[in-house]
């Protein structure tokens, strides 16, 4: 198992990606770039990750991903629970240090920019 304990910079961020369908054996965990909060955005430092079956149905193989819109590489998973690290302009109804969750496609299981209308735990 892999020791994910050492912080990362704040430039960089773990992601899990999808670079092949099939089932959990094609996932990788990756370092990438961090997101930023563009206008009407927030970002979320996840702290919970959670995959349903409809994650691994999308992904199977190449033609029911394709009727999701979904395109390799991909990132994996929507479902998070976490709390906001960075506010975008024009966001009023979060602020650094809310407690949130949502799900968000692309999220990548890493801190993720999302709308800014999730919801609050």
């Amino acid at each position: 198992m892999q020791d994910h304990s050492n912080p990362m910079p704040a430039s960089a961020s773990r992601a899990v990606r999808l670079e092949s369908f099939g089932g959990p054996e094609v996932l990788s965990l990756r370092e990438v770039p961090a997101p930023q909060a563009d206008s009407g955005q927030i970002r979320v430092r996840v702290t919970a990750a959670g995959l349903n079956p409809m994650d691994w149905f999308m992904t199977s193989d190449a033609e029911t991903a394709s009727r999701f819109g979904l395109s390799l590489p991909a990132g994996f998973g929507t479902d998070y629970a976490g709390v906001v690290d960075q506010v975008g302009d024009g966001v009023t109804e979060f602020a650094v240090g809310d407690r949130v969750f949502g799900g968000a496609a692309g999220s990548e299981c890493s801190p993720s920019n999302s709308p800014g209308s999730r919801g609050r735990e």
